[in-house]
C-alpha cells in the first residue's frame, strides 16, 4: 500500500470532541490520578454504564420500601413488580448483596 501524497488532515470533516473526567472506581470522592481518566462521552457512558444500571436498580427498592414503610404495599401493581437483582450487578464489591 503506498503512502498518500495529499494533505489528507485538511480534506476530511472535523467533528469536535469533548473530553469528559471518569472516575474509574466510580467513587467520585477519589479523585488520585490513577483512578481518573480523559474519556470521550461515549466511552464514559459506556464506563458508567454498570454502575447507573445499579443505582437505578437500588433507587427503585428504595422507593420501594419507602412507600412500603409510610403508606403500606403498592396496591395497583402487587408485590412482585420489582424483578430480582441481575447477576450482572452483583459483580461491583461494593454492591450490598456481592458475595450472596
Amino acid at each position: 500500500m503506498r503512502r498518500p501524497t495529499e494533505d489528507i488532515l485538511t480534506d476530511g470533516a472535523w467533528t469536535p470532541v469533548v473530553l469528559a473526567c471518569a472516575h474509574l472506581n466510580h467513587d467520585p470522592s477519589d479523585s488520585a490520578f490513577h483512578q481518573l481518566a480523559a474519556l470521550c462521552q461515549r466511552c464514559h457512558m459506556i464506563h458508567d454504564d454498570p454502575e447507573h444500571r445499579r443505582r437505578r436498580w437500588m433507587n427503585a427498592h428504595y422507593r420501594r420500601a419507602l412507600g412500603d414503610l409510610f403508606y403500606g404495599p403498592y396496591p395497583e401493581r402487587g408485590a412482585d413488580w420489582i424483578s430480582p437483582t441481575p447477576v450482572s450487578m452483583l459483580d461491583d464489591s461494593r454492591s450490598l448483596y456481592a458475595g450472596f
